[in-house]
This record gives C-alpha cells, sequence and structure tokens, in this order.
C-alpha cells in the first residue's frame, strides 16, 4: 500500500516512547519495530522524536540498527540555560548522544525542545546551533513554539530553519501569523488533532478538564462534516493539507490501522463554502 504526498509527512513517535501519551484510542498498539517497517513501506520516511520521548529514541536506533531502511530523523535538545558558555557543549552532547541511540550518522532537523522566548534569543544558542550545521550533524536546526511572541521572534532570526507550530481545525493562529510573513522557514504543523483530543473525547472523557468545552465542539464540527456528506476525519486532515505554506505535517498513532486510515484519508477536496466554515472556526 501506498499513498500520495507522504514525504509531507513526518511521523510523530512520542507515544512510541510514552504510552501514555495524548488521548489515544482504545486499539491495540502495533509492535514498534513492525509499525516502523509498516510506515517506512507506505512511504513515510521522517520521524519526529526528542530524547524526552522516553525510549523513543532507542526504539528507533534499534530499527536501523536492525532493518537496512533509514529513517530522516527531526530530534530535539532541551535543558539549556541562558547566557551560558557551556551551551555549545551542551548542545553537541545531546546531540551526539541522540544520534547515538538513533544509530544515524546525522539528523534532519534540531529543534530548540525550550519555548521560552530567552532561550530562543540566547547568543550562546544561535552560535551553538550554527556550530551544529557547519559540522554535519544536523542539515537544519529550528525552534517548537506554542505562542506569537517566540513566532516572531524565531520568524525574524536568520539562524532558525525550521519552525515547528500547533495547527487545527480549532487553531490557526500562529499558522495565519507564520504565512502572512515574509520568510523562507520551513513550517511543521503538529498538534493536528489536539493529541487526539478532537477524535477521542467521549472515550477519554475522565481525562479532560474542559470536557464540556471540547465535547460541544467535537460535535459541532462532525454535524458540520456531516451536512456536507464528508467523513469527519478526512475534513480534519484535509483542512491542515489544503493550508498554504505548510511544509510538512506530523501525524502519529500507535496503530498500523490507524495510521493507514489518516493518511488515506488526509487529501480529500473541501468545496469551498466548507473551508470558510472551517476558517471562521480555527480563527476563533
Amino acid at each position: 500500500m501506498s499513498f500520495s504526498k507522504n514525504d509531507k509527512y513526518i511521523f510523530g513517535s512520542a507515544g512510541l516512547g510514552m504510552p501514555e501519551y495524548g488521548f489515544s484510542s482504545f486499539n491495540k498498539p502495533s509492535s514498534s519495530n513492525s509499525y516502523l517497517r509498516h510506515i517506512y513501506n507506505v512511504g513515510v520516511r521522517n520521524i519526529d522524536t526528542a530524547p524526552s520521548y522516553g525510549y523513543s529514541e532507542k526504539t528507533v536506533g534499534k530499527f536501523h540498527q536492525n532493518n537496512a531502511q533509514n529513517f530522516n530523523i527531526w530530534t530535539k535538545v532541551d535543558g539549556l540555560e541562558t547566557n551560558s558558555y557551556f551551551t555549545e557543549d551542551k548542545v553537541f552532547h545531546s546531540l551526539k548522544e541522540s544520534i547515538k541511540k538513533l544509530n544515524v550518522d546525522h539528523v534532519e532537523c534540531l529543534y530548540l525542545h525550550q519555548n521560552d522566548i530567552n532561550i530562543i534569543e540566547d547568543k550562546f544558542v544561535q552560535k551553538a546551533l550554527k556550530k551544529i550545521k557547519l559540522s554535519g550533524l544536523a542539515k537544519k536546526v529550528g525552534v517548537s513554539i506554542y505562542n506569537s511572541l517566540e513566532l516572531k521572534s524565531s520568524l525574524s532570526l536568520k539562524v532558525y530553519d525550521v519552525i515547528q507550530l500547533p495547527v487545527s481545525v480549532v487553531n490557526t493562529h500562529l499558522y495565519n501569523i507564520a504565512n502572512k510573513h515574509n520568510s523562507k522557514k520551513t513550517l511543521v504543523a503538529r498538534s493536528i488533532f489536539l493529541q487526539g483530543s478532537l477524535l477521542n473525547v467521549d472515550s477519554k472523557k475522565k481525562k479532560f478538564n474542559y470536557y464540556n468545552d471540547i465535547s460541544k465542539m467535537v460535535g459541532f464540527l462532525k454535524e458540520l462534516a456531516y451536512s456536507y456528506k464528508i467523513d469527519y476525519l478526512g475534513m480534519l486532515l484535509s483542512y491542515i493539507n489544503s493550508l498554504d505554506g505548510l511544509d510538512h505535517i506530523i501525524v502519529s498513532s500507535k496503530n498500523k490501522r490507524n495510521i493507514d486510515e489518516i493518511l488515506k484519508k488526509s487529501d480529500l477536496r473541501l468545496c469551498d463554502n466548507m473551508k470558510s466554515k472551517l476558517n471562521e472556526i480555527s480563527k476563533k
């Protein structure tokens, strides 16, 4: 089985190393090795990971050790301090440890995993990341951000090649800012299902502090999908896929069947009227 545009997708591996991560379905998780082989065979060749994602990096590294296929790795560094002369050593040590665990010789991108404006703008951090690229250990460097202040700073600083940001059918605020900015940054969308809450809010009711609000929004979105005779999951995915300027989309599941459904339904055609209504929702 193969799907179109899979070079656009990055597999989010947090659930691979942290079984309790997010609001997953009750479908039984697939075994790690066969799952990774499956997503490679269907054309997904990028993996998003981090040292803080439990045993995710080691799991991917074990796959690389036992298989001829290799993924493009997007990993992270954290635990940095501002105005520190030890920053460069910490960044290089962290990345080299990740590379060792992952059984690769370099990574596609190294992100800052600290959404702290002081870290993002720190001169020692920027200097270390420039040296990381020059060393060849990472092709690109980037940031994983959460708010508009961090986004605007990242857009203005030349050192950052990639910006990872939350984008979903209920939140395009940061995407809209980035898309209007005249920059050549690579934009990577994450949290497209709000860590699964847009799909599994009812089955995970006890885990939500704002269950009523989320459930009401999910109900409204499902009614909208039904009124246009379009699959709900397909609507969520295709809306993100229709947004201009998004270079990559992080998708994730712990089950082969689920990931197949995500990939198959990610490119449905949305009519202009429906997309307009979804734009109104997401801007709020």
